[in-house]
């Protein structure tokens, strides 16, 4: 499964999508300063798991523009 990213003027948000191992998928969106390298930084998860893997891209697409929105402030 590919990662997707979004990026503002300052900050940049790489999506992940993973399989649980009782076969549901969850969102993840690891977030970073555009200046900066990869951080350990715990990646922001989205709340509920899903059935289907586009449902949880989806997922972690809105809570990624969330989280771009509300560093951007």
């Amino acid at each position: 499964m590919d990662d997707f990213t979004f990026s503002t003027k300052t900050h940049f948000a790489r999506i992940r999508v993973m399989e649980s191992s009782r076969g549901l998928y969850r969102g993840y969106v690891y977030v970073r300063r555009s200046s900066e390298g990869p951080n350990d930084d715990p990646p922001y998860q989205t709340d509920t798991d899903r059935e289907l893997y586009r449902l949880a891209l989806e997922d972690a697409k809105i809570l990624a523009q969330r989280l771009l929105r509300e560093f951007e402030v």
